[in-house]
């Protein structure tokens, strides 16, 4: 299956991250739909980086951080529904996400948005629902501001897990801007990371760090 090796390493890491979170005795988090994507993606790859990364032991902090990341945004999504019922999900950058399935309170819409070669595989390996829709393009292209604002322009949840900071500060800044000028009553949560971790040695030291504990 050749879309899968331009899938990003990072999207393999955390779903792994999140399944193996998921099945220890007292999990930070619940992710059965997880395992059903690894196991599908197991069986779609056979030789290259993605298998390796597939194959890998995580180190047990990588494991906690991510999982308990996912859980942190998780509740924000569940408060937001709680609070405003009706509204509509969009993650950005969403690799291999499934919570769409690990929250009850059902969305109107729940949008996933990622580069064409990461949908083309998720679609395969999950097919489609009536309220979970796939865009594949870029997060800072207009096209999906444009599809989603064009049916809900308001209440609507932004979700930019583990995004931001891969992003060009003033891409990142131009993409928050387009945001709050397209849309109303809605909210975009992110996490963000110190400026002295994203230059020189300290970034190289980050990255050095994580590629340790994905065992690659």
């Amino acid at each position: 299956m050749a879309e899968l090796n331009a899938v990003s390493e990072t999207a393999l890491i955390t779903l792994k991250a999140r399944v193996i979170e998921a099945e220890k005795p007292a999990p930070l988090l619940h992710d059965p739909m997880g395992r059903e994507i690894m196991d599908k993606l197991s069986s779609l790859v056979s030789t290259g980086t993605q298998k390796r990364v597939l194959e890998k032991k995580l180190k047990s902090s990588l494991i906690s951080y991510l999982a308990l990341r996912a859980r942190k945004y998780d509740d924000y999504t569940r408060t937001f529904l709680k609070e405003n019922p009706g509204g509509w999900v969009v993650s950005l950058g969403s690799g291999f996400d499934t919570r769409y399935w690990r929250i009850s309170e059902k969305p109107w819409k729940y949008i996933e948005i990622d580069l064409p070669e990461v949908i083309v595989v998720k679609r395969k390996v999950l097919g489609t629902d009536p309220e979970y829709e796939m865009i594949g393009c870029s997060v800072l292209d207009d096209d999906w501001i444009e599809q989603v604002s064009g049916r809900q322009k308001q209440n609507v949840l932004f979700l930019a897990e583990g995004l931001l900071m891969y992003l060009r500060e003033a891409d990142a800044i131009g993409l928050i801007k387009k945001l709050a000028g397209t849309f109303s009553a809605s909210q975009l949560v992110f996490e963000i990371i110190h400026r002295k971790y994203t230059k020189g040695f300290r970034k190289k030291l980050v990255e050095s760090k994580i590629k340790g504990a994905s065992g690659t």
